[in-house]
């Protein structure tokens, strides 16, 4: 946590990997608007949240991210993967990346969605935000709104 001294990330810039099998669908089709929580908040599809490499999450923060948010499906639910240690292995790989960054391990959130749930998405998406407030700026912003990611470039 911050000390009560420092500054509240009013506008936390979040970068959320979305998975297009469960949690895709649940932000794009069943109408999901994340507005409401965050101006700030940019958004990713991939076919897997195991694709999210080390890599891509290094360059979300050194684009300017607070926090970066994988929403993929429950293990043993995921129809991309049927090796659920792979899944697992995969994910604890990013969670490395963050040690390796030198950044706090709740800056990366990982969480578990099915699909047609948007209010339980809702709900990750405001409690990360919140919690990254709390946490304050990783970076000192010369900007506002979401980060400038392209699709490809993410």
């Amino acid at each position: 946590m911050t000390p009560t001294n420092a500054p509240k990330n009013t506008n936390p810039r979040v970068l959320i990997y979305f998975c297009n099998s469960c949690s895709g669908p649940s932000a794009s089709r069943d109408g999901l608007s994340l507005a409401h929580i965050s101006d700030s908040i940019t958004s990713v599809h991939f076919k897997c949240a195991r694709d999210v490499t080390p890599e891509q999450i290094r360059r979300g923060f050194a684009n300017g991210a607070d926090g970066i948010l994988i929403c993929g499906c429950l293990v043993r639910n995921c129809e991309n993967s049927p090796n659920d240690l792979k899944v697992l292995q995969d994910l604890f790989r990013n969670q490395l990346a963050i040690k390796e960054l030198g950044l706090a391990s709740d800056r990366l959130r990982e969480d578990w969605v099915v699909q047609g749930t948007t209010d339980h998405l809702e709900r990750i998406v405001a409690e990360f935000v919140e919690h990254l407030r709390e946490l304050g700026p990783l970076h000192k912003q010369t900007t506002s709104g979401p980060l400038k990611i392209k699709e490809g470039q993410a």
